[in-house]
């Protein structure tokens, strides 16, 4: 601060006193005081463009400014100045620096943070070609290239492509690396989360044990946590719910004490917890995992986030199922707005969270917003034909409810003779009706447990 005041005292727009600021914010930075961090950093940017243009010096500070938005996860601005910090690298280094890889790999890996998945797939392929053609195939940055293109792979669900970049990447990095190389370890990890996914439940845990033992050894314990949490995933699998918990409360130990109660880690842990204790019949339990993460997808402002929408669709799904239908609304219509956001609409989960929303608002009486929601369900589920393929059960849902709604619009409308002869009719085969209501209701709570249970 004393070096401060005297650079202000000669000049506001000094290169010296841009470097004390870049100097503070490493400060800030260490001390975790992150908004005080990106206030001198990015002074440090203004002085440094005005007086030199673009430099080293500028490259550095932009990527700091980069990574504090990382850590707050302000996507769009990290996006922003990552993309300014390339073009300034190419300028500064060349276009074939061995840094405009480093750059690109940074800006691939915040595209695929932001879930556009197709833009960080060509980045991290051109991050990949790029420094492939710097050096030889066996570098450890290749390796990291196509680790980063094997996570966009799983995340589109295309299994054999990602496997194929993360063995060629595992092999690289066994080759090149220390046995217990926590790059390594991520990689383990993400070859066990794919057999996990394939249903090879002994070549996922024997993938994940070997992350496990390596990621046990290091100072940063949050990615045992989750590995901790994958392991979980698997022992859910194989019906072992004991073991499940086990490893779900272990790793909301680590990340609780390491980085706090309000961690986003918390929510994709507290989420499988919930279903674990929904599968038992412990609903309250369930409920309270729900809303724990809730909240601190709430305090961290994340309801953009995947896992927070997947929350809200579970804590939805549970709260219909036992009828308490103003909280379950409110979850389902969260839901849908996040997929809507997301455009991720042409979901089986997003169908069903419509089809329930209909049914809410027919129990309330709001039937003009029941025929929205069932016309809309209808009309994505019969547009998408791998959709209508794969869950005839959804088809059967919605034309019984549709008929359900066209029969009493019709009712209401009809002579006074014809609604007493409907009525005698519907009263003839009550039984007959409740017995087949029964058993859909049956067909849907169990669709609904098995996008629950099973994702």
């Amino acid at each position: 601060e004393q070096c401060l005041q005297l650079t202000k005292d000669r000049s506001e727009l000094s290169l010296e006193r841009a470097g004390i600021l870049f100097d503070k914010g490493d400060l800030h930075l260490d001390m975790n005081d992150f908004g005080m961090a990106l206030q001198c950093y990015q002074e440090s940017f203004k002085i440094k463009m005005q007086k030199i243009g673009q430099s080293p010096a500028v490259v550095s500070t932009l990527l700091k400014i980069v990574r504090l938005h990382r850590i707050e996860e302000n996507w769009e601005e990290a996006l922003s100045f990552v993309k300014k910090a390339l073009d300034v690298t190419e300028r500064v280094y060349g276009e074939n620096d061995d840094r405009v890889g480093d750059v690109l790999f940074e800006l691939a890996d915040i595209q695929f943070k932001m879930n556009r998945y197709m833009e960080a797939m060509n980045m991290f392929s051109e991050c990949l070609e790029f420094r492939r053609k710097q050096s030889s195939d066996s570098r450890p940055d290749v390796a990291e290239a196509l680790e980063g293109l094997g996570k966009v792979h799983l995340e589109m669900e295309d299994y054999e492509k990602a496997y194929q970049c993360l063995v060629e990447a595992l092999e690289i990095r066994q080759a090149t690396m220390e046995e217990e190389h926590p790059d390594t370890a991520s990689t383990f990890h993400l070859l066990g989360v794919i057999e996990r996914k394939l249903g090879d439940y002994e070549r996922a845990l024997h993938f994940l044990l070997s992350s496990l033992h390596i990621r046990k050894t290091q100072k940063e314990q949050g990615d045992t946590a989750m590995t901790l949490t994958e392991i979980g995933h698997v022992h859910m699998h194989l019906e072992d719910d004991f073991s499940a918990i086990c490893c779900y409360e272990k790793s909301i130990d680590i990340v609780t004490q390491c980085y706090g109660k309000s961690d986003t880690r918390l929510i994709g842990i507290y989420l499988p917890l919930g279903n674990v204790k929904w599968k038992q019949g412990s609903v309250d339990e369930a409920k309270e995992c729900y809303d724990i993460a809730v909240q601190i997808s709430k305090i961290k402002n994340r309801k953009s986030h995947h896992d927070t929408g997947i929350v809200s669709r579970n804590l939805g799904f549970l709260q219909f199922q036992n009828k308490i239908y103003d909280e379950a609304l409110e979850n389902l219509e969260n839901f849908v707005k996040l997929q809507e956001a997301a455009q991720a609409k042409k979901s089986a989960n997003f169908v069903l969270a419509l089809q329930f929303i209909g049914d809410i608002h027919k129990y309330q009486n709001a039937f003009d917003k029941a025929s929205i929601a069932l016309n809309t369900a209808n009309k994505i589920y019969w547009n998408d034909k791998d959709l209508s393929r794969e869950y005839p059960l959804l088809g059967d849902m919605l034309d019984r409810r549709l008929s359900e709604e066209s029969n009493e619009s019709n009712l209401a409308s009809s002579s006074l003779f014809h609604r007493i002869s409907e009525e005698i009719t519907r009263f003839t085969d009550d039984n007959k009706f409740a017995s087949d209501a029964a058993e859909i209701r049956d067909k849907e709570i169990k669709l609904m447990h098995s996008f629950v249970f099973e994702s």
